[in-house]
């Protein structure tokens, strides 16, 4: 009887860390997105874009694709 009661505590301590972790990273990410700048963007003409911009972007159109640059 008394393995059991060893067991039973051992499972509700690893619950217990398991939503304790989960919390915390929940709080992680929002303070993330907070401290994310935002961007600038402008839409322009097709004729105005940069050369090798335009190469890439003809290659790339044969199958889906997406571009980001991270600062």
């Amino acid at each position: 009887m008394g393995r059991g009661w060893i067991r039973m505590l051992g499972l509700w301590i690893a619950i217990i860390v398991t939503f304790a972790a989960c919390g915390a990273s929940g709080e992680e990410s929002g303070e993330d997105e907070a401290a994310a700048p935002d961007l600038a963007y402008e839409i322009i003409e097709s004729s105005k874009i940069p050369q090798k911009l335009a190469e890439k972007i003809a290659q790339e159109q044969k199958e889906k694709f997406g571009a980001s640059k991270k600062t």
